[in-house]
């Protein structure tokens, strides 16, 4: 997984078929220890018997897709957990902006950089704090990460709050959100940061 891809577009099987069949092979197995219902001699009675037992094979197949998606889910949340470790504890400024440059996600090492607490800095275009004369520079970077350009670079002028200026190395790339809009994800670098 690389530096700028997002865990939540994971890869699902492709052998879906094949899935089934191993639900259906498992839903039986499980269904033989089950005890057998009384079988009639006439044939509506065998009817009623046969419809029986396949409603409690497809029972049993939902309860082990049921179990199924538990255990997923459960997975899902730990890789989401340890993304979000990893990303909060970036040693390095990381955020991500949407289409407009609006700021969506941002750690703590980039709330340190731009001088302000999260709160204050989520939901604010970033193109505020870039300094006026680095302001056509960085929406050139802007256009050119959200084309078609894989990953784009370059430096501006970053201020602070408190009027402090520092020139900034950008590395971002494109990736999509949760519902498949095209998203900034930016690292950037000052070296008098620590």
């Amino acid at each position: 997984m690389s530096f700028f891809t997002s865990p939540r577009h994971l890869p699902l099987p492709h052998d879906f078929d094949g899935a089934l069949e191993q639900l259906r092979f498992r839903a039986e197995a499980r269904q033989r220890q089950l005890p057998s219902p009384p079988t009639a001699r006439d044939e509506p009675s065998y009817s009623a018997v046969h419809l029986v037992q396949e409603l409690r094979m497809h029972q049993l197949e939902m309860e082990l897709q049921y179990e199924e998606l538990l255990a997923t889910q459960t997975a899902s949340e730990a890789l989401r957990e340890r993304f979000e470790d990893l990303f909060e504890m970036a040693p390095v400024p990381y955020l991500t902006l949407d289409v407009l440059g609006v700021i969506d996600e941002i750690n703590l090492r980039a709330c340190h950089a731009l001088g302000l607490h999260r709160d204050k800095l989520k939901g604010r275009r970033f193109l505020l704090f870039v300094a006026p004369n680095s302001r056509e520079r960085f929406m050139q970077f802007m256009m050119d990460v959200l084309s078609d350009e894989p990953h784009a670079t370059c430096a501006v002028e970053l201020t602070q709050p408190d009027g402090t200026v520092f020139t900034a190395h950008l590395e971002g790339a494109s990736v999509p959100d949760q519902y498949g809009n095209r998203q900034c994800r930016i690292i950037f670098f000052d070296r008098s940061f620590r």
